[in-house]
């Protein structure tokens, strides 16, 4: 294997307990006002959330499941299929005597999540799914979709499949306990009876199908754009059937909570903390997040206004304003035209501060100054759309002294102008 394998100590100790008559391996740790509760991916184990645990549990009450058949917990055969082992994961919050929990159920997690918030609603407070098939007809590629059609399943062998699956993980150098345990989750014939649950998505995704758009739970769904069996694709549907579901895609292959645990745990982090509340309710309101789309969104609209306001390259201005440009702003000409011959009657300098991007939104904190005008503070509020900036909105004040700033702080930077 030609992964890297480092030393870490392991971020919290273990425990079992008895769930349905199965001894189920579990971590607790943290405090605070909401609790999440996470459940191990295949073919992995609690030991999936080592990147986030100290993160999450400096915030939240949190807990993880080996589910039954994964990772250290014993196995029932009555459980490998998603429906039933939706059905443990509302007993086994039960058995933990805890209600309200945001659920985070990834790869095999996800659909069971599903079921099981269809189950006992009144247990979820949101669920986080992802990188798990959730949709029918069936969105599956690769080896996933080999190993759930394959008529009779041959033997797998869990040193080369576990192997292999570590091997794919991109900018995560794996610790040894973490492998090790991996390793030891699924020796024998474990992992060959636990494919059984994935082998049951046909069946299963086929009842859960009609049945997603009667989930009220808030759902946050959380993949990877270059997931290798398919399941970006799967994500887009789900996000599409659920009623109230955000979706954010990563930069990444199947394993985002390892490849970018700092963002996926912000992105939890932050849907934990109150996103979830703002999830759009009703069919047809969606709210889906593509982090990399709004980072190059950000970029342009700071780029496209350096090449006009600073650089006054009209010609590199027209590859970013669309010739189609919407003006909202009442002290500037309609469409680009309008734009243009106001840049091109004064000289102002621009210098922007802050960027913040929202779907085909960019909100820009700027200042112009200079043209033998007053100074002014600007949020410019700029659709792109195709790679363009296609609509534009502000509001602006004259910037402040500081005899005049009531607040006795600057409006921009850490200085007031002229000091």
């Amino acid at each position: 294997m030609s992964k890297e394998v480092v030393q870490e100590p392991q971020p919290f100790e273990v425990a079992w307990k008895t769930i349905d008559g199965l001894k189920i391996r579990y971590a607790t740790n943290g405090r605070g006002g909401e609790k999440v509760v996470l459940f191990s991916p295949w073919p992995e184990s609690i030991f999936a959330f080592a990147p986030v645990w100290a993160g999450l549990t400096k915030q939240f009450e949190v807990l993880a499941l080996d589910l039954p058949g994964f990772g250290r917990s014993d196995a029932r055969e009555d459980f490998f299929a998603p429906q039933k082992m939706g059905e443990f994961i509302a007993r086994a919050i039960d058995a933990f005597e805890l209600t309200s929990v945001h659920a985070v159920g990834l790869d095999v997690g996800a659909p069971s999540a599903l079921f099981a918030a269809l189950a006992r609603p009144e247990l979820f407070r949101s669920l986080v799914v992802g990188a798990g098939a959730s949709t029918h007809p069936l969105i599956a590629e690769g080896v996933l979709k080999s190993m759930i059609e394959a008529p009779v399943l041959p033997p797998l062998n869990a040193a080369e499949v576990v192997g292999g699956f570590l091997a794919s993980i991109r900018g995560y150098s794996v610790p040894r306990f973490v492998r090790d345990d991996y390793l030891a989750s699924y020796e024998g014939d474990r992992l060959t009876r636990s494919a059984a649950l994935v082998r049951a998505y046909p069946k299963d995704l086929a009842a859960l199908a009609p049945r997603l758009t009667s989930i009220q739970v808030p759902v946050a769904i959380v993949v990877g754009r270059n997931d290798p069996y398919g399941l970006a694709r799967d994500a887009a549907v789900l996000r599409e059937r659920l009623p109230q579901a955000r979706l954010d895609v990563l930069e990444a292959g199947h394993c985002v909570w390892e490849e970018r645990a700092p963002e996926f745990e912000a992105i939890l982090t932050q849907w934990v903390s109150g996103g979830f509340r703002e999830s759009p309710a009703g069919r047809g309101a969606r709210l889906a997040r593509d982090l990399e789309q709004e980072a190059r969104n950000k970029a342009l609209v700071v780029e496209a206004f350096d090449a006009l306001f600073n650089r006054r390259d009209f010609a590199a201005a027209e590859r970013y304003w669309s010739p189609d440009y919407i003006q909202h702003s009442a002290g500037i000409g309609q469409g680009r035209d309008g734009l243009f011959a106001l840049v091109g009657s004064v000289h102002r300098q621009y210098e922007s501060a802050l960027a913040v991007a929202e779907g085909d939104y960019v909100m820009v904190h700027g200042r112009f100054s200079g043209g033998g005008r007053p100074t002014r503070i600007v949020v410019d509020i700029l659709r792109v759309d195709g790679g363009r900036l296609t609509e534009h909105w502000d509001v602006m004040q004259d910037e402040a002294t500081r005899p005049s700033s009531k607040s006795g702080l600057p409006m921009f930077g850490n200085r007031f102008p002229d000091e």
